[in-house]
């Protein structure tokens, strides 16, 4: 019972830890990157998605293995929707090039290169949504380890019991005195006829 309990705690505090994580890579890029331009800020939505997902699984993982395995997936995707999100735009930066350094004139059609507060931002981000769908994981992977708490009780398997074959012993012992009464009487009988006195008289 203990075993099973610390398996609960588990798998509850692993799908709430991968709420938090989600919730701080959200933020990340919007609070280390304010006070300038921020591209990153579009990430936040699909973060806090993964975050509602990763909270209705920690209130409801009991309800079912299959609900438990759905919103980790919700949440996996969205987390992965807004990496992509992320990395699209130094992907944009890279295809397209960036403005020279201030104080040059910025030609029109570029942007600015990533600032220090984006790309501090984008490395957290990315770090906590890994670790949100690692925490995630590991708390569904609790989950069907964990084995419930009430299990029927079967009975035994029946065995087949063949009884032994018993010899018929009385017969026999019965049939002994008989023989051996025959065979008295067959030596008797010629004991007897010998005895017989001759009555034929002596020449």
């Amino acid at each position: 019972m203990d075993d099973l309990l610390e398996k609960d705690a588990r798998v509850l505090w692993s799908f709430w830890l991968a709420c938090a994580l989600a919730v701080t890579g959200g933020l990340a890029p919007l609070v280390l990157a304010s006070g300038g331009p921020n591209r990153l800020a579009g990430a936040i939505i699909p973060y806090l998605v993964a975050a509602g997902a990763s909270a209705a699984n920690a209130l409801m993982w009991r309800r079912g293995k299959s609900l438990a395995t759905a919103l980790y997936f919700l949440a996996g995707v969205a987390i992965v929707y807004g990496m992509l999100l992320m990395f699209a735009v130094p992907l944009r930066l890279a295809v397209t090039g960036t403005c020279p350094d201030p104080p040059a004139v910025c030609p029109s059609g570029l942007e600015r290169g990533f600032s220090t507060g984006e790309t501090t931002g984008f490395t957290l981000a990315v770090l906590m949504g890994v670790l949100s769908i690692l925490a995630g994981f590991f708390g569904l992977m609790m989950l069907y380890r964990r084995k419930p708490r009430w299990q029927p009780t079967s009975p035994p398997p029946m065995e087949r019991v063949i009884p032994a074959r018993n010899q018929p012993s009385a017969p026999l012992s019965e049939a002994a005195p008989a023989e051996n009464a025959t065979k008295a009487a067959a030596e008797a009988a010629p004991s007897t006829s010998s005895a017989e006195p001759s009555t034929t008289p002596p020449s």
